[in-house]
């Protein structure tokens, strides 16, 4: 079934019962359109495909499409709109072999608030300017991409959202939102934030076997890890393994949370002036916060277990490290570079092995007021 309108301000109504064993196709040319698919096209949960496959095309124009039915679809689903501003929503059930949107460029809104699952690949787009990705329903997908190209953007996962393997959000230059606050479940989970000014925010409860990694570009950028990842109490991994690599810029990057983190840790800023906040409960196999230069500050102020080694590392300027909850690990490390670094380790400190700290040039105070157990203590102030 092939439905074509041509240029225009088109308007394109489906809503009855729907069986086409091959593909529905429905395509306007230039103008702006209005597309709405209700009614039932298949079943469900009934696993009766009505559709072999859905292929959606608005021109040019700001158009508006609108998918509220139920949508059994054996093969593949395919969304495209062009340039200008568009409108996508899809909030009925769907059931899909692969799914695709594509809004083109433009001050774009893309909605996903119903029930969908897709059985493969799952892929959401959109070009530059300023564009709103919103899942606030349930997603099933063996994998899922969302890129929202250049432009001031905002990302939000609302929902319930399992990925069978990669799931990855990607942001372009210009300053973008990316928040997670429902439940993710995923075998990797990369958030790839562009230059600018970026905020980076996860409170929800998260799953993921493999890698969670967040990386930021060049600006001022804030990362807020809060939520569950994983039970510590209950020796339950949340994470595979956690990488944070805030870019150049004077950056932000707290995690507050309960992490149980199977592999390693690893927190990285670059140059600037930055601040590192763990004030959560943290279980990992290893744990690595390199500051990079700048006048930086890293404190640690929760309940942290490192099975292996604990490493913090500031470069030049005057840092501030500061150790003030309980921190338990194999091996403790922390090397200040050049500059005036101050800050006590007046927390419970028992390591098994080794700790060393390690200051560069200039007058760096040192003091220990807490309870530090080691095997070895050297305090290196050149």
């Amino acid at each position: 079934l092939a439905i074509m309108a041509g240029e225009g301000t088109n308007r394109v109504v489906l809503d009855g019962g729907f069986t086409v064993a091959g593909e529905l196709a429905v395509v306007t040319g230039a103008g702006q359109d209005s597309i709405t698919l209700t009614g039932t096209y298949g079943s469900v949960s009934g696993g009766v495909a009505g559709l072999g496959s859905l292929r959606i095309d608005a021109g040019g124009g700001s158009n508006t499409v609108s998918l509220t039915g139920e949508y059994a679809i054996g093969g593949s689903a395919q969304i495209t709109t062009g340039s200008n501003d568009d409108t996508v929503m899809l909030t009925g059930t769907a059931r899909a072999g692969s799914l695709s949107i594509d809004a083109g460029d433009g001050t774009n809104t893309v909605t996903l608030d119903g029930d969908v699952t897709v059985v493969v690949a799952a892929q959401i787009s959109t070009g530059g300017d300023d564009d709103t990705i919103t899942l606030t329903g349930t997603v099933k997908a063996g994998s899922l991409s969302i890129d929202a190209g250049d432009g001031t953007n905002t990302v939000t996962l609302d929902g319930d959202v399992t990925v069978v393997d990669a799931a990855q959000i990607t942001t372009g230059g210009n300053d973008d939102t990316v928040t997670l606050t429902g439940t993710v479940k995923a075998g990797s989970l990369a958030i790839m934030a562009g230059e600018g000014t970026n905020r980076v925010a996860l409170d929800g409860g998260f799953t993921v076997v493999g890698e969670l990694a967040v990386v930021t570009g060049a600006g001022r950028d804030s990362i807020t890890l809060t939520g569950m990842y994983g039970s510590v109490s209950g020796g339950v991994v949340g994470l595979g393994s956690l990488r944070i690599d805030a870019g150049g810029g004077s950056n932000t990057v707290s995690l507050t949370g309960a992490y149980a983190i199977g592999g390693s840790a690893q927190i990285t800023t670059a140059g600037d002036d930055d601040t590192v906040t763990l004030t959560g409960t943290v279980k990992a196999g290893s744990l690595s916060i390199d500051a990079g230069d700048g006048t930086n500050t890293v404190t640690l102020d929760g309940d942290i277990t490192v099975v292996d080694a604990a490493q913090i590392t500031t470069g030049g300027d005057d840092d501030t490290v500061t150790l003030t909850g309980t921190v338990k690990a194999g091996s403790l490390a922390i090397m200040a570079g050049e500059g005036t670094t101050t800050g006590p380790l007046d927390g419970d400190v028992p390591v098994v092995a080794a700790v060393q700290i390690t200051t560069g040039r200039d007058a760096d105070p040192v003091t220990l007021p807490g309870t530090v157990k080691a095997r070895s203590l050297a305090i290196m102030a050149r």
